[in-house]
């Protein structure tokens, strides 16, 4: 084994100095997923033990593989309101079966683009999107919630907000206990949340909520036990089951979608918990590892999972020092589900709705300031992102999914055709020069110096070409055009380029190239510019920015006497 390997293996490995900061940070994340993840599991309208198993399984297998290492792969609200839209529309008879198939492809997918190291591609779904969308989602989860909040459903067809709104108009057929144990399980969160233990504060909510209705014997409160049932003992941990591939075809668009919600969830969170031995996370890393864990929880009957930010503030807080503290957490929510699973039965829905609508409530906050905010950088971006939280509240989420990236991806191509311009550089000492704007036209025995800023981008070619400076048909100027650092991303640019030289030669005007880089001679010598500009009006300076362009005036300079002496 190589020094590198071992160093590496070394590093990986548990630290006797971290496993009690490790430990400890596991079990406040274990103890805060059985919240989260049973809250998450009504979401997407499946039993709540998936969402205990997507606080176990999958977040072994992505705290290992990841290489942000507090990353915590599990189930999170935007993902549930996906499965949750996505499952519904399906009318399955067994709709846990087509959320295991979903998680599944949805893994496959992000494995996919880690393999492909596309985990940059996450760059092209701007700040205003990724905020609307997150928006959206939050907005469904405390709309969804509302009706456990208040112990009334609503039985009218279409949207949340139609829901909410019927909920609202049918006050007197609210449940009384319901609503008084709901809001205070919101008052307590908020208070508890300013506190020190606001980690925990989940937790006592959960705790306090589940005493109150077991204490009075509040009878008309739903509990978990009355939708569902937890096992104990061994029949709780999860065992291999088989997804329903039939269902593929269908699913893959969801899983699409999803893939991309729960990457874009879990790009901020490298920047937001940078490892704490300095190194870099790998975006396609993560990538992998997200997919490996739900193709893994796909065969473990687990919700749809990616890194979640909420999750991995927990772990952070609670003083995590390495990738371990995922590990324990997994493992110990499996021990916490064998000994006491048949526990949560007890827990009221009003107080997982109440634990929803404080996490929704907050990530609206958050995201509706960077919506703000851009109002002052772009109105554009800021319309999109609008558009973009109409279409997921009033349509669905993963329609509003693939409007936020289309309308990114637009935003992003209009703003690149815009990005070429052309600027004129005058000198104004010895290799010293002066950006200015360009001449009208090319002037006889002029010399002009014309830098390409930006990226030849195809769609910016053609606005560069209108701003170009005219040449007079008698010719007898000289054009240096500075290309350091311009690339040519299309045959467009190319093509615009030998146009334009083969114009300026026709007119008996000379074109020198200034800072042509290696990789750009290759390109000009292979679609024949260089051969149309002459080897000789090529010059490169590696090193001084500016000394190419210098030493062209000189030779422009010399064309000029020269041309000047024969007439």
């Amino acid at each position: 084994m190589t020094q590198d390997r071992r160093s590496r293996l070394v590093g990986f490995l548990p630290r006797r100095r971290d496993i009690g900061h490790d430990l400890g940070a596991g079990l406040t994340v274990a103890l805060v997923s059985v919240a989260e993840g049973m809250a998450y599991a009504l979401v997407a309208g499946v039993d709540p033990i998936y969402g205990l198993y997507a606080g176990s399984i999958t977040v072994i297998i992505g705290s290992l593989l990841a290489s942000t290492s507090l990353l915590m792969v599990t189930a999170t609200n935007a993902l549930a309101l996906v499965t949750a839209d996505k499952i519904g529309a399906l009318g399955s008879d067994d709709p846990a079966k087509a959320m295991f198939t979903l998680t599944l492809l949805v893994g496959v997918v992000m494995t996919i683009l880690g393999l492909l190291r596309l985990g940059s591609l996450i760059r092209f779904i701007s700040r205003e999107i990724s905020a609307a969308l997150v928006t959206a989602v939050a907005l469904l989860i405390v709309l969804g919630q509302y009706k456990d909040l208040v112990g009334y459903t609503s039985d009218l067809d279409g949207n949340k907000v139609r829901k909410a709104i019927d909920i609202t108009a049918h006050l007197p057929s609210w449940d009384g206990p319901t609503v008084a144990v709901g809001v205070a399980c919101i008052m307590l969160i908020v208070l508890t949340k300013r506190t020190k233990f606001r980690s925990y504060a989940d937790i006592v909510a959960l705790v306090v909520g589940t005493a109150v209705v077991a204490a009075f014997d509040l009878q008309s409160i739903e509990t978990i036990g009355d939708i569902a049932s937890i096992p104990t003992g061994l029949d709780s941990v999860p065992t291999p089951h088989m997804p329903d591939l039939s269902l593929v075809p269908t699913l893959i668009p969801a899983a699409i979608a999803a893939a991309i919600v729960g990457l874009s969830e879990a790009a901020t969170v490298g920047s937001a918990y940078p490892n704490r031995d300095g190194t870099p996370s790998d975006a396609s890393r993560d990538f992998i590892a997200q997919g490996a864990a739900n193709i893994v929880g796909g065969f473990f009957r687990t919700m749809v999972v990616a890194g979640s930010l909420s999750r991995t503030g927990v772990n952070a807080s609670a003083s995590a020092r390495s990738r371990w503290a995922g590990v324990y957490a997994g493992i110990l929510l499996v021990i916490l589900i064998v000994l006491a699973g048949n526990v949560a039965e007890l827990i009221p829905l009003c107080t997982l709705a109440a634990i929803l609508i404080v996490i929704g409530a907050e990530t609206m906050v958050r995201e509706l300031r960077h919506l703000i905010q851009s109002r002052f950088v772009s109105w554009p971006h800021l319309v999109a992102g609008a558009i973009t939280v109409l279409v997921g509240v009033l349509d669905e989420i993963t329609t509003a999914v693939f409007t936020g990236v289309g309308l990114s991806l637009l935003l992003f191509t209009l703003t690149m055709g815009d990005r070429l311009k052309i600027t004129a550089w005058q000198p104004i000492s010895a290799g010293q020069w002066r950006e200015t704007t360009p001449p009208e036209r090319l002037e006889v025995g002029s010399t002009t110096v014309l830098a390409l800023s930006g990226s030849a981008y195809f769609a910016s070619v053609y606005r560069a070409s209108h701003a170009f400076p005219k040449s007079d048909e008698q010719g007898g100027a000289a054009v240096i055009l500075q290309v350091r650092g311009r690339r040519l991303y299309s045959l467009t640019g190319v093509d615009f380029l030998l146009d334009l030289v083969r114009d300026l030669k026709k007119s008996r005007n000379l074109v020198i190239l200034a800072d042509a880089e290696p990789s750009q001679r290759r390109t000009f010598e292979r679609t024949g510019l260089l051969a149309e500009v002459g080897e000789e009006h090529v010059i490169w300076r590696e090193s001084v920015i500016g000394a190419a362009a210098t030493e062209a005036f000189a030779v422009a300079q010399q064309w000029h006497s020269a041309n000047t002496s024969q007439q």
